[in-house]
């Protein structure tokens, strides 16, 4: 697990994964406080694969083929 801090609209982050079926994390405030309703975009290629919304509690999630490289 990796804590990432990143702005709203401002920052853009590049992770490289290999062979995942699911990419999960939670979003916060930065009183450590859940932010839900938080839209999420996963790029492949910068291509749009995917678009996640957090949850209540924060938490997200991105259904993944399998063995293919992020």
């Amino acid at each position: 697990s990796t804590r990432i801090e990143a702005r709203p609209g401002k920052d853009r982050i590049t992770l490289k994964l290999r062979e995942t079926e699911q990419i999960t994390g939670l979003v916060l405030h930065p009183d450590g406080r859940p932010a839900a309703k938080v839209r999420l975009r996963l790029l492949v290629d910068e291509e749009r694969f995917g678009l996640a919304v957090s949850d209540a509690g924060g938490r997200y999630l991105f259904q993944t083929p399998r063995g293919t490289t992020y």
